[in-house]
């Protein structure tokens, strides 16, 4: 990816371990369009097999305070019925970023979908925006979470996250973040729905708040629907059928 790029209504199948990267400077938005696998490689049948992922560039990489005042990096969009499937890492931004947003979108038959961070010290990442979507997993050998979030926001609206799996699988782990969860989100299947630690020395990197949604038990019999050591807690009118800790 090179500048602001944006892909509309296209199919693009990758190549076994092959990677899109979004530079530090850059962003890719996809409306109504497919990253997928290349399922058929006939003249070279070894290539065939899950493309790498989507990895966004952080911006200086430093991370202690005194760092860069505010957050950088690449960011990426899948808006309007995208479909982001068969991949090993899903998107991955553990350096920083500028936004990370998926949209009335689907991610599936990933190994995991979202893997995101900020600079560290002083300052957070980009914001995870996840509306109107449907992220699941693999159901042979997904990675131990769905969506990872370390020093940077995560907001869920209206959106369904699902263990298709029968490993033991988190789908919300977060450090030093916010994170909402709002408005008839269906966490479902994972032996912790969310699993937050800590909270961030900024006001914008603290609280977990839910609400209107439901947590519903998976494939495990000791299934924690939320587990929370970042403390600043809201949570109103949900449906929570696992434990809380």
């Amino acid at each position: 990816v090179q500048g602001q790029e944006i892909w509309t209504n296209v199919t693009r199948k990758l190549c076994l371990n092959q990677k899109i990267i979004i530079p530090s400077n850059a962003s890719l938005t996809l409306i109504n369009s497919i990253l997928t696998s290349d399922t058929k490689v006939a003249d070279c049948p070894i290539l065939v097999g899950n493309w790498e992922g989507i990895f966004i560039k952080g911006g200086s990489g430093v991370t202690f305070p005194g760092g860069p005042p505010s957050p950088s990096g690449g960011s990426f969009s899948a808006t309007e019925s995208s479909i982001i499937e068969h991949s090993n890492k899903g998107i991955q931004a553990e350096k920083g970023h500028l936004g990370i947003t998926i949209s009335n979108s689907i991610m599936r038959l990933n190994r995991t979908a979202i893997n995101a961070g900020g600079l560290g010290g002083l300052v957070y990442g980009g914001t995870i925006n996840i509306t109107s979507s449907t992220i699941s997993n693999t159901s042979g050998s997904p990675e131990e979470n769905l969506i990872k979030a370390n020093g940077c926001n995560l907001n869920i609206t209206g959106s369904t996250l699902t263990n298709l799996s029968s490993k033991l699988v988190t789908g919300i782990k977060a450090f030093n973040n916010r994170v909402s969860i709002k408005s008839t989100t269906t966490i479902q299947g994972f032996v912790f729905g969310v699993d937050k630690e800590m909270s961030g020395g900024l006001a914008g990197l603290q609280g977990l708040t839910i609400e209107n949604s439901r947590f519903l038990d998976g494939t495990n019999n000791n299934h924690i629907s939320i587990r929370n050591r970042g403390g600043n807690v809201t949570a109103k009118k949900n449906w929570i059928g696992g434990r809380v800790d």
